[in-house]
Parts: C-alpha cells; sequence; structure tokens
C-alpha cells in the first residue's frame, strides 16, 4: 500500500461542508483565550484583549460565540452606553462586505424611529498603519426592539478587516447620546483593537505552502511505514494533546474552518514560528500545523509533520522532503500517510474531521496498541 493521504478524497467521502455553524454563546476557555493575566483575557487567534473599560463603559464578560474560538467579543456596558468589540474569522479568505450588509440588516430590523446620520467609508491612521472602515450611524427617535426600551439617542457600527479577521465595533448611547461623541469612541477602540490584533495580522500568509506530490512507489511506501512506526511514540510527545495545549505551545495562526455533517467544528492552525521537535536534528522533523476539533467528545488531534521520507538515509531510497500526517489520541499515535497535495492551512481541518469520524489508518502504535 503506498503512504499516500488525499485531503481532498477525504472531504467527498464523509461529506462535510463549510459554513456557519450553531451559535454555542459562553465565556470561552483557555483553548480560546490567554488567561494568564488577571482580568485581561487575550485572543489567541488575534491578540484582540478585552479592556478594563471601553470609554465610560465597563467591561461585562468576554463572549465566545463558539466554542473553537472563531467569532469571539468582549461586552462593555455603562450609563445608557454599550458597547461590544468583536473579532470574527472570514474561512477562505472570504470577503468582508457580506458581514457588514449583515449587520446594517440587523440594524434596520432592530430600531424604531431611525435615521441614518453616517454612511461613508472612513480611513483610521494607527501606530500599525492606516485601516479602512465602513461607517454606519444612525439618530434614534424612537424604540430598540431588541432591548425593549425607548431609545433617544444614537447607534453605530464600524467594520474593518485585520490579517482576514472582521474586527467589529458596535457602540448604542441611550441617553440623549451624541452620533459624533460615539463616532469619536468608535475610532479610538478601532485603533487600540487594531494595533492589538497583531497576532491576525502575522498569521494571514501562515500554512500556505503546498504539499510536494512525492509519487511514492509501493516500495517506498513500506520504508515511510516503518519509520512512522518507529517514530511516532515520541512524536506523540511532540503533538499537543488537546486544543489549549496547542495554544499554550505557540499554535495561534487559525487557518480554514470545516462543519462536520454532525455540527462539530474542525480547526487548521498553524504556529507563528514552526514548531519543532527534539527530534529535529536526527529527523529534521517539523509541525507545520495541527487539526483540532471543537464540540461533542473529544477527538484526535492531527499534525501535518514537514520530514525527510528517508530519515534513515535507506540507500537507493530518495531523500525527498514532503507532508506527513500523524494524530495523537491519549496514549496512541496514528499514521495516516503523505499528503500529495493541499497547505496545511485548509488540509489539517479535514484531516481532523477524518480522524474524528473514525478514518483508518495505516499505522497505529502506543501503549493501547500494544496491550
Amino acid at each position: 500500500m503506498r503512504a499516500i493521504a488525499s485531503a481532498a478524497l477525504f472531504a467527498a467521502v464523509l461529506g462535510w461542508s463549510l459554513g456557519a455553524q450553531a451559535q454555542e454563546v459562553s465565556d470561552g476557555g483557555a483553548e480560546v483565550w490567554d488567561l494568564s493575566t488577571p482580568n485581561a483575557p487575550r485572543h489567541w487567534f488575534t491578540g484582540l484583549s478585552c479592556w478594563d473599560s471601553a470609554g465610560e463603559a465597563r467591561l461585562q464578560r468576554r463572549v465566545a460565540f463558539a466554542a473553537s474560538g472563531i467569532d469571539v467579543g468582549c461586552a462593555y456596558e455603562g450609563q445608557d452606553l454599550s458597547v461590544t468589540v468583536y473579532a470574527t474569522f472570514r474561512p477562505g479568505d472570504g470577503p468582508i462586505a457580506p458581514m457588514i450588509a449583515q449587520t446594517r440588516a440587523q440594524m434596520a430590523g432592530r430600531y424604531d424611529g431611525a435615521a441614518v446620520v453616517s454612511d461613508a467609508q472612513r480611513t483610521i491612521t494607527t501606530s500599525a498603519g492606516d485601516i479602512a472602515v465602513d461607517e454606519y450611524v444612525l439618530s434614534i427617535n424612537g424604540r430598540d426592539t431588541a432591548q425593549n426600551r425607548d431609545m433617544r439617542g444614537a447607534t453605530g457600527a464600524w467594520h474593518a478587516d485585520a490579517g482576514g479577521w472582521t474586527l467589529k465595533v458596535r457602540i448604542s448611547g441611550y441617553g440623549r447620546a451624541d452620533p459624533q461623541a460615539l463616532r469619536l469612541l468608535a475610532h479610538a477602540l478601532l485603533g487600540r483593537a487594531y494595533n492589538e490584533m497583531q497576532t491576525a495580522r502575522a498569521c494571514a500568509s501562515a500554512g500556505r505552502n503546498a504539499a510536494p506530490n512525492l509519487n511514492i512507489t509501493d516500495e517506498e511506501g513500506v520504508q515511510v511505514q516503518v519509520g512512522a512506526g518507529l517514530f511516532g511514540v515520541s512524536l506523540a510527545e511532540a503533538i499537543p494533546a488537546d486544543p489549549a495545549a496547542a495554544r499554550r505551545a505557540g499554535f495561534v495562526c487559525l487557518g480554514d474552518v470545516v462543519v462536520t455533517r454532525d455540527n462539530r467544528i474542525a480547526l487548521s492552525v498553524m504556529p507563528l514560528q514552526p514548531a519543532q521537535h527534539d527530534l529535529e536534528a536526527a529527523t529534521g522533523l517539523t509541525i507545520l500545523a495541527v487539526g483540532e476539533v471543537h464540540g461533542g467528545e473529544a477527538a484526535p488531534m492531527v499534525a501535518i509533520v514537514d520530514m525527510s521520507m528517508n530519515p534513515f538515509l535507506v540507500e537507493g531510497m530518495r531523500a525527498d522532503r514532503g507532508h506527513f500526517v500523524f494524530g495523537r489520541n491519549g496514549d496512541e499515535t496514528a499514521f495516516y500517510g503523505a499528503l500529495d497535495h493541499g497547505a496545511p492551512r485548509q488540509t489539517a481541518a479535514q484531516l481532523a474531521a477524518y480522524a474524528a469520524a473514525g478514518g483508518a489508518a495505516l499505522i497505529t502504535v502506543g501503549r493501547r496498541a500494544a496491550d
């Protein structure tokens, strides 16, 4: 059997699709936020922090609209003032325009007695560079139907791109708020948030190098599987055990998102810098990405590893480098084969979904396999 695994084939067989997942609002745990600084949660994937306050509004809670951390926010409340700062991932380098249109439609249906004050494209200068902002501000002399309260003030939404994430600020002032004051506050918050979202910007190009097609022969496939079996146990220590461990190990660059048929979320996550294992000196092994599944029962963690197909320098066998797929599930390590195409930012999520669905491995090693 050739040691070749095709992520495209896995996707076709299992029928999972990209799309919006069910909203499960929570605070989000250690796989979503860096909680090492008390009262200042920091979003792993973007660098956005929840501050003590936003203007005169105080922090009420951090919010994760999905357990995977692909849609988060920080909610602030003050006297007659409500502020929320959102960071939402756009899978597949999707455009920002549909998200802007959705927010505007929601606002149009929410407020009675609304009049447009500002509908414009702005440029805001920050220490990290200029950002293009879509601004939409309404004055309200009527009612906020969502909050079921009278309103004599203003509300607005501001959108900007930050490395493939949508940075959105929503502000509502209920006590005769001045629209211009809301605009000034929004611009200040956008600048602060964008400056913080260094991780999102730095990760925009991560994991985009496609796997080489090695065209492994049957004989070479056997040699690859022997090497994979020998390295499997040691690799179990290098592959993070779960998403929270992956964040602590530096896997913070979000790639593609896959929604499985059973409505679980699979992510491709890359390190800011290639994660090198202790065996690197002997094997040249580097973990390019991990694939993880969120929701339901714990699922195997998958790793896409860059290594030589001939780590033992077997005479007559090629030493080309390739992308090889390993999985970790507790004490058990699986080898799924060599990828023949695709970039880690896409394939890791697909392969994680495949493994979580019980997809067959070429080799499984570990304590449980030996028992």
